[in-house]
């Protein structure tokens, strides 16, 4: 991802508490598309987007034509944080 002079800006760390937002409010919707998980995470499109490529990479989420769904290590982080 590109900032505004050119340089690569990707996330320095992870929060976890953004992370536990954005699985349990996919597990209770049970999908969504990346504009009203943007608009209810309060997170702008890029960083979002770090996110959910972190999620996808590391097997918690799917995302296909925009629309992201919890995999099943996802379900299990989520009923883990549920705890």
């Amino acid at each position: 991802m590109l900032s505004k002079n050119g340089k690569n800006k990707e996330l320095k760390r992870m929060d976890l508490s953004i992370i536990k937002n954005i699985v349990k409010l996919i597990h209770e919707n049970g999908s969504m598309k990346k504009t009203p998980l943007m608009e209810r995470t309060k997170l702008d499109y890029p960083r979002l987007n770090s996110y959910l490529n972190w999620l996808e990479l590391i097997d918690f989420v799917s995302i296909t034509d925009q629309n992201v769904t919890l995999t099943e290590n996802g379900l299990k982080f989520n009923s883990r944080c549920l705890k």
